[in-house]
Parts: structure tokens; sequence; C-alpha cells
């Protein structure tokens, strides 16, 4: 009870305490009076009654007819038994006999009537006469809405707590519907939107029969909410306005019923009384909560609407919270995957570089080893290529995940025919099928047409499709690769006997550094990279690429569909066969009378570039910093200058800024090429633009490098 309501009390006390007077003198009060004693007592609100001895009514008030919604004739002369009925009397009696006989009483009661449960603070006052009860006065406070707002804030502090115990947005979403059942409604129910943003989903619900709840499941699942509707969740969801129905009348709108069925199985819910609360964090609406009653003698009220918006407004918050923390959690798994992928990729690599590194280092040993066979010698020197080549590829892969992941991958596109670029990489790769016994067969469309496209990625997609399907296919297999167009789109089919993809593995089978077998003792290297690229590359010419398997061990088949390149005469392009060796220079470029000074703090580079250039003639200077460099050029300036760009101390970018503020007679505008381990297109653009003339990736083709410095100084021998 409030401090308002307590000094009402004592306010009324004091009347009818002066009321006990008037009526305990041994005279009648005089017409003005009662006529003021009348007034008073209409005038409040609390029930005033005067019961005699023999428990019959002298006098109520207003409120105490209002109350009984009788007159006061109905009610005065009458004993307390026949007002309040048996049930009632039954309640007060013992009070009654307590005030009868001299002691004063108070009490809280909790009383049923038409109207519902009633909720009274009573107090009964004795009337003493000569120490004789005459009778008592009593004091009747409504207190139904107060004690209904504590029992609110009670159950809205237990749903906070119930709320904010769990941050799974199931167990969250469950809790919200069990706070609700009974306390508020026989059921509830939760709707949120999807993830469409389409559809409504039923998320939780619970009822105080369980079985009506499988009904209430059975309707979402028969009738689903319809998104662009005009009433009910989906009027809420447009609007966020709280919907009450206070009285439900199954026969009233039947227009909103599908159909009979769905008008039966709503009206088998029973409900007497209906109410739908929208749920909303930071006004932007997710969902409702849907609570309704079955008892023909409740109705929500406004002080029940307003608790269960409270409700929802909490819930909201729950689980508004609940999803933060559900995408924090997804993002640190995700994290913690991508953390054990990475660790995973990296000893992966450790693994891919340093396998090809023990052939080198071995091999390079044995070449020391004095009367080593020629045979021998040159068997050495292949493998120590091969595998210095395995590690190209290896860097080359990682270099175009890289382009891949930051959006740099270039394509230079042009008119490509399918069938000469596909039997160049056949080419390439039947050597590695003969030897391992498997049969490579090709059935082309020989009028397979054109697409636009890049020749050289072109190439490396058939090129991946057809090493993965001959390395996972055992001796004995086959590969079949097919070619075939329809009107718009070319289709290119790799299929082989190999090993096959697990079901659970085919949806990542395109996914970087992902594996089906990642094991130490897995048969296959490989990064896991391949399969990304090919998806890329494709993706990025306009067409898909999937994957099919019918399980382990009963092979694989890759299909790559392309758009074909509107019909014209074709512009043949011979493909490049990035898995080779370049062909040497015949003959190679004659350099006599060129000082070319070399630049570079590996002196097993310097040594490499050294020799290629003295191989034709070359005049050579090799020194390993950028000062000892900037040093020569200013005494003896060169025809050419080759630096590497990564340099402890001061790199090539600063070493070509110094060059090129030189006066052209100190060499400030002599021919120059980058040699750089950083072989992205933004770092070839970057040497570029610093001052260099060309850019050589690392490891360094002596070929390459002796085209280029031929190329920019005018001493190739062919025109």
């Amino acid at each position: 009870m409030s401090d308002d309501d307590a000094r009402t009390r004592e306010e009324l006390l004091a009347e009818l305490a002066h009321l006990r007077k008037q009526l305990a003198a041994p005279k009648r009060p005089t017409a003005g009076d009662s006529e003021e004693l009348r007034l008073i007592l209409d005038a409040i609100q609390p029930l005033v009654a005067y019961v005699d001895a023999s428990e019959t009514y002298c006098l109520v008030n207003r409120s105490y007819e209002a109350w009984f919604e009788r007159p006061r004739g109905a009610i005065v002369g009458k004993r307390l038994r026949e007002v309040l009925g048996e049930a009632a009397y039954a309640n007060v009696r013992p009070h009654v006999r307590a005030v009868l006989a001299g002691d004063r009483v108070t009490y809280a009661a909790e009383l049923n009537d038409p109207h519902g449960t009633r909720h009274v603070e009573a107090s009964y006052t004795p009337h003493l006469v000569d120490g004789e009860v005459r009778g008592f006065v009593s004091l009747v406070l409504d207190v139904t809405d107060a004690h209904k707002d504590r029992e609110h804030l009670r159950f809205l502090a237990q749903a906070s707590r119930t709320l904010g115990a769990s941050l799974d947005l199931g167990a969250t979403l469950q809790a919200v519907t069990r706070l609700a059942v009974p306390q508020l409604g026989a059921w509830c129910s939760i709707y949120l939107l999807g993830a469409d943003d389409q559809t409504i989903d039923l998320v939780a619900v619970s009822h105080v029969d369980p079985a009506r709840a499988e009904l209430i499941k059975e309707l979402h699942r028969r009738y689903p909410p319809q998104r662009r509707g005009e009433q009910g969740l989906a009027q809420i969801l447009r609007d966020g306005k709280t919907r009450l129905v206070p009285h439900v009348d199954p026969s009233a709108n039947r227009s909103v019923f599908r159909d009979d069925t769905h008008h039966a199985l709503i009206t088998s819910l029973g409900a007497t009384s209906w109410i739908l609360v929208p749920l909303a964090i930071h006004g932007n609406l997710f969902g409702a909560i849907s609570l309704g009653l079955t008892d023909p003698a409740r109705s929500y009220e406004p002080a029940d609407v307003a608790t269960i918006e409270e409700l929802a407004r909490r819930a909201s918050a729950a689980l508004d919270n609940a999803r933060l923390f559900a995408v924090a959690d997804k993002e640190r798994a995700r994290a913690e995957e991508a953390n054990k992928a990475k660790d995973l990729f990296l000893s992966t690599l450790s693994h891919e570089l340093r396998t090809p590194l023990t052939a080198i280092l071995g091999w390079t040993r044995l070449l020391r080893t004095p009367n080593l066979p020629d045979d021998r010698r040159e068997r050495g020197l292949e493998t120590i290529e091969r595998n210095a080549r395995a590690q190209v590829a290896i860097i080359e892969d990682i270099l175009d995940i890289s382009r891949i992941v930051t959006g740099k991958l270039r394509l230079e596109l042009r008119l490509v025919e399918l069938v000469p670029l596909t039997l160049a990489t056949l080419d390439t790769v039947r050597p590695t099928a003969d030897a391992r016994g498997l049969r490579l067969h090709a059935a082309l469309a020989p009028d397979a047409g054109s697409v636009r496209g890049d020749p050289e990625r072109l190439q490396q997609v058939v090129w991946n499709l057809l090493t993965n399907a001959v390395k996972f296919t055992p001796r004995g297999g086959a590969v079949d690769i097919t070619l075939t167009t329809d009107a718009t789109t070319a289709e290119l089919r790799v299929r082989d006997t190999g090993q096959g993809i697990d079901p659970a593995f085919l949806p990542r089978v395109f996914d970087r550094f992902s594996q089906s077998d990642a094991s130490t003792t897995r048969a296959h290297g490989g990064l896991g990279l391949g399969l990304a690229i090919v998806r890329h590359i494709v993706e990025l010419h306009g067409g898909t690429v999937d994957a099919t398997s019918d399980g382990p061990g009963r092979g694989a088949c890759f299909c790559v569909r392309l758009p074909l390149a509107p019909q014209g005469p074709p512009q043949r392009q011979d493909a490049a066969t990035s898995s080779t060796s370049p062909a040497p220079l015949t003959p190679p470029p004659d350099l006599t009378g060129l000082h070319v000074l070399i630049v570079d703090d590996d002196n097993d580079t310097r040594e490499l570039v050294v020799g290629a250039l003295e191989s034709c003639h070359a005049t050579v200077t090799a020194v390993a910093t950028a000062d000892e460099a900037l040093a020569h050029i200013r005494r003896s300036p060169p025809h050419v200058l080759v630096s590497d760009i990564a340099m402890p101390g001061e790199d090539g970018y600063s070493l070509i800024r110094k060059v090129r503020a030189l006066l052209p007679a100190q060499g400030g505008r002599i021919p120059t090429i980058a040699l750089t381990a950083h072989a992205r297109v933004e770092d070839r653009t970057r040497a570029l633009v610093a001052g260099f003339d060309r850019h050589v990736a690392k490891p360094i083709e002596p070929t390459e490098l002796l085209i280029t410095l031929a190329n920019l100084c005018g001493r190739l021998p062919y025109a």
C-alpha cells in the first residue's frame, strides 16, 4: 500500500472514531449531524458499514453499494450472511466474532465474485458502550490494483533475472514463454522475422496444456503467417503497435480465416481474450509475442497491456543480447577455425617447401662429389630444376590467392580457341599421366568455338583440373576430358576414376586451404589452393565450376561452363605452357662491350646473374649495397643497372630515386631492371613508378633476364 493510501486510511480512522463517539453519545444525532455524516461517508472511496451486535447492517456508504451492486435499501436491515453470501461469510465470520468480542481486527483477504478475484484490506473497530459491544464499524479498502501492480513488478523482476541467466538464443526464447504462462496467459508464443525478412517463424511456444502447444505449432505449419498480410502479425510488424482483443468472438470476422479448417483450429484454442505485442530493438521490428486467455472470467486490461509491453521490451533486449552473443560466438568460432586453418596451412606449406628443398640440397651436395657418373650428374640437375620449379609453382599459387583476396587478379582478355588451348595443356600433363600408368583420353568438339578470356589463366584452370585428376587417380586408372558446346556455353568436363570425394567434403572442395585429408599420413601433397584458384578464374570469366562424386573410391567429375564469345573470325592464340622450362635462346644475345652493374645483397643471386651475363660476353660489376652501387655509378656510370629491391640498410627504391636525381652525364638516365621476390602486380607497378624500366621476379630465370636486358638495350639477336 502506498504512503497516500496509508494517510487516507488514518484520516478515515479518525473520522470513524468521531462517528463512534457520536454513536456512543446518549442522545441521537441531529438531522444536521446525520446529513453531514452521510455526505462524508459517501464522499470517500473505501467501503464503510456499521453492523450491530446481531450482525445486521445499520449503515453503508455509496462505495459499499457500488461494490455489491445493490441499493442501500437492499443492504441496510439485512444480515451479513444474506449480503455477503455463504462463501464470503465463512471467510469473514472469525473476524466478526473477534470484533464482537471487543477486539480490533485488521486482515487482508482475496475474494472471488462474478467480476473476478479481488484483493481487500479490512479493519473492524468495535462500538463499545459502558463496556458492552453494541456493534462494529467495517472499513474495507479495495487494493486489487495495488496488488496487481506489486505482482506485476515482482513478475518483471523475476523475468529480468530469468532472461539474464542465459545468452543462448533458443533458451532465452523459451524462457520468455515459460515466464508468461500461466502468469499472463494460458499460452504464449513468439514469432520472429525469418532471415529473408519475408517469412514469419514460430520460434517458441508454451501452453498450460502441452497438447494445445502442439496445436499452435500445427496451426503455424499449416497456415504460416503471411508477411504481406493485412492483419495480425503482418500488421504489427509494419506499424509496431500493440493489438488487444479484450473479448474474442470466434464467429466475428470470418474473412480473416483462410478456410473452414483454419477457423476450426483457431476456435479450438478456446481464446477468450488475446493480445499481440511487438518486439523491437532501436526501433527495428523483428518479431512479436502473442498471449491468450481461455478463462471467460478474465480479460486483458490496460494494466496487463503495460506489463506485457514491458516484458516485450525486456525480452527484446535479452534476445538482442543473445543474438549479439551468438554472432560473437560464431565469429570467435570462425576465428578459431581460421587460426587452425592458418596453422595447418603453415605446417603444410613448410612440408611442401621443405620436400623439394631436401632434393635440391641433397643433389647439390652429391654434385660436389668427385667422380660422380655423368648420368647421375644429369639426373641430379634435372631433379634440382624440377623441384625448384615445384617451389615456384607453390609461390605462384600463394600469390594468386593473395591477388584473389585483395581483388587484384587481372585478366588480359582476347578471343581464345578452347580446343588448341586444351590440347596444349594435355601435352604438358601427358608425360606425368604416362609415368603413372594412366589412360588420358580427350573428346573435344572440333567446332567448340572461342571464348573471350585470358589464355594463360584459362590454361591454368585446365592444367589445375587435369593435374588434380592425375594426382588422385591410382595406377591403371583413367582421366577423360570432354569439351562440348551449345548455342551460348562451352562445357569442359574432367572426369577421373580416382579416389573420389567424400559427400561431407564436397561443399568445401573449392574453399581456400581445404583438403579432404590434411593429416601427416596423407597420400598426396599440395596446399589446397588449386581448386580455389580455378573457381575464381572461372567466375572472373563469367562462368561456373562445380564438382560431383559418387563418394570415396568412385572417382570425381569437375565441370567448367564458360560463355561463348559472339560469332566472328577467331583470333587463334598459342597457349602458354607454364609448366615447362623456357627454351634456351638460340642464338644467345651478344652483350660484348655492355657494362652491367649488379646490386644484390645475396651472394648466390649475384653469382647467378654475373654468370648468365658473362656467358653473353658482358662486362659485369657486382656489389652488395646501395651505397656501393651509387659510388660506382658516380665514378663510372654503367650501361645498365640491375638492382635488387629488398636490401638491408637501403632498398632498391631509395637507390633508384638517388640515381634518377643524378645528371644524365653522371648516369641519371641509365636503363634499369628491378629484381625482386615481391612478384605481385602492385609490386611491379611500384617498381616502375619508382623509376625502374623493367621488373623481373625472383626466382630468376636466366633466359628471361637475358631477354629483358637485351631488349632494353637493343641487343636482341633477331629482328
